[in-house]
């Protein structure tokens, strides 16, 4: 795979004009169409939160994953057929952590299968739901295409085959998905660019071919680190030293009580004053009071995970 030859100096306004041509050229994907595309299926998903993240329902969904819609596709590539909504969000999760994705599709079934990401107007076209549900049936008429998720437990026991953890991923995704889905909260930068390289790596083959083309090598994509206060400073270091605008992320749920400042960092510190206690219109994730004795409990539950902002 050809590389670029000569190294890019971000430093220089130039050089940094010269990668963003050359990745709108050499990018095999329309990510702004297929952004688009990809919001309306986490809103999707978001809709049909009440049952898709149930423990039977996602136990199910890994088997029928990886003993159903994987090697149907792997014997039988079609991009246009559109999974069930259970089969289709583990395989979204699995997607997005790509170098696994690959090791484990060749070690389950033998190569990497691909994928694409669908219109809204084709994820509630009948027909081509009609066609997979067809498809389906005929390589294993013993499953179900669809799915009851009042009588879907799991018979046996089954060991996931993948090495990625799928269910961790799920929930991660479930926070992800309530960000984007929010209709108080427009979108941060951090999620906006998040949102992008996610509906990037929804297309497994040309993800890895436009890496291998533009850095020689594919990116990897780990949603299990926490952005922290640090991370996003040296982030936001960057973005000023490149000229490139602005970069702010704003909430208009949380502010430090220290200094009522708007514009945090994160839902524990002020990028103000760095304070690290309290934030007004913080709520607890178990009861949603709104009356937070510090950023990592509630007064009223007093729980110790972590709280929504």
């Amino acid at each position: 795979m050809p590389v670029v030859q000569d190294p890019i100096n971000f430093d220089r306004p130039q050089d940094l004009e010269r990668f963003v041509e050359d990745f709108n050229e050499q990018s095999s994907i329309d990510l702004v169409q297929a952004s688009i595309n990809e919001a309306y299926f986490l809103s999707y998903v978001n809709e049909s939160e009440r049952f898709l993240f149930e423990e039977n329902v996602l136990e199910n969904a890994i088997r029928r994953y990886e003993t159903c819609w994987l090697p149907m596709q792997a014997k039988n590539p079609n991009l246009e057929l559109i999974p069930p909504l259970d089969v289709h969000f583990i395989w979204h999760c699995h997607m997005l952590r790509p170098l696994s994705y690959r090791k484990d599709c060749i070690s389950i079934v033998g190569t990497v299968v691909d994928h694409k990401v669908f219109s809204n107007e084709k994820l509630n076209d009948n027909e081509i739901r009609n066609c997979a549900k067809k498809t389906w049936q005929e390589f294993i008429p013993i499953e179900p295409y669809d799915f009851d998720s009042q009588n879907y437990a799991v018979s046996g026991q089954y060991e996931q085959q993948s090495s990625y953890d799928l269910k961790s991923a799920v929930h991660r995704q479930q926070t992800f998905i309530k960000k984007i889905s929010a209709k108080t909260m427009g979108l941060m930068p951090t999620l906006d660019m998040d949102l992008v390289w996610h509906t990037h790596q929804l297309h497994p083959r040309l993800y890895a071919n436009d890496c291998l083309k533009m850095f020689g090598y594919i990116i990897n994509h780990n949603d299990t680190v926490e952005k922290k206060t640090e991370k996003q400073r040296i982030t936001q270091n960057w973005w000023m030293k490149l000229q490139l605008g602005e970069y702010k992320i704003t909430t208009n749920a949380a502010c430090c009580s220290e200094c009522q400042n708007k514009e945090t960092i994160d839902a524990a510190c002020c990028s103000e004053c760095q304070n690290k206690e309290t934030i007004d219109a913080a709520c607890c994730s178990e009861c949603q009071n709104k009356d937070t004795v510090d950023a990592a409990c509630c007064s009223e539950c007093e729980n110790k995970d972590a709280i929504d902002a």
